[in-house]
C-alpha cells in the first residue's frame, strides 16, 4: 500500500513512473467500476467534470466515452507527477510531466489535461457539475499535512462544484467518510468489490467504496 509520508514526495513518483510508459490505473480499471456506474449515475450525461488527481489515469476519457460526461477536465500537479518518459529514440536529457504527456498522447474532443493544485484550483466559482477523485484521498492521508491538505482541497472542490453538483470519491476505506461529514458533505456510500486491481498488492477479496456526496447545504435528493 502505499507509505506514511510519501504521497507528496515528488522523488518518489519520479522514480515511480519514469519506468513506466503508459497510463496507469490504481485500485481498479475502468471496467471494474463501470456497472457500478451504470447503478448509481443517471443516464443523462453532465455537462462538465472534473478529474482532480488524475495522474496518467484514463479515467477521463473513458468516462465521456461511456456518456457521463459531454466534457471533462482532467488535473494533477506538476510537482508532484513530474516524470520521465524515455524511450530508445530519446535522450535521457528529454523530460515531461505526466499532464504534458497525457495530454500529447490522449487529449481530445471534450477531454482535457491541465496542470492543476487541488488545494488551490485555477477555475471559476460553480463551474462543474460532477468531480471525480479515485485514490486521491488516500495517498493525501498518507501525509503528515493531511489534515491542512483535506481541508483546503474540500474547501476549493466545493467552489468550483455546482450546487446542485456530485463530488465521487474511490477509496479503499469506508472510514474516509469521516472526513466528508465533518465538513458537512452529505454522504451516499455505496460498497463494490474489486474486479482487477493494478499496481497494489492487495488481496483479491478486497472490498472498495465509492462515496457519493453533495455540498454543504445542498437539499437536492440524491440520483440513483
Amino acid at each position: 500500500g502505499i507509505q506514511k509520508n510519501m504521497s507528496f514526495d515528488a522523488s518518489f513518483w519520479n522514480k515511480y513512473y519514469v519506468i513506466r510508459q503508459k497510463p496507469i490505473e490504481w485500485y481498479d480499471n475502468f471496467e471494474g467500476f463501470q456497472e457500478l456506474f451504470d447503478h448509481v449515475l443517471p443516464k443523462e450525461p453532465f455537462d462538465r467534470g472534473l478529474h482532480v488527481g488524475c495522474g496518467s489515469s484514463l479515467w477521463g476519457n473513458q468516462l465521456k466515452k461511456m456518456g457521463l460526461v459531454k466534457t471533462i477536465v482532467n488535473v494533477d500537479y506538476r510537482s508532484v507527477i513530474e516524470i520521465n518518459f524515455l524511450s530508445s529514440i530519446l535522450t535521457s536529457s528529454t523530460s515531461e510531466s505526466a499532464i504534458d504527456y497525457m495530454k500529447a498522447n490522449f487529449q481530445e474532443e471534450g477531454v482535457s489535461y491541465e496542470f492543476g493544485d487541488v488545494t488551490a484550483l485555477p477555475f471559476e466559482d460553480r463551474t462543474f457539475d460532477i468531480v471525480f477523485e479515485k485514490g486521491l484521498l488516500d495517498s493525501i492521508l498518507s501525509s503528515d499535512t493531511s489534515a491542512t491538505v483535506i481541508s483546503k482541497m474540500f474547501a476549493e472542490i466545493q467552489r468550483v462544484l455546482k450546487s446542485s453538483g456530485y463530488y465521487l470519491v474511490v477509496t479503499a476505506n469506508e472510514n474516509n467518510s469521516f472526513y466528508f461529514k465533518r465538513f458537512g458533505w452529505e454522504v451516499n456510500c455505496q460498497r463494490f468489490e474489486r474486479q482487477q486491481m493494478l499496481h497494489l498488492s492487495r488481496a483479491a477479496e478486497d472490498t472498495y467504496v465509492l462515496f457519493i456526496m453533495r455540498p454543504p447545504n445542498s437539499f437536492e435528493p440524491y440520483f440513483g
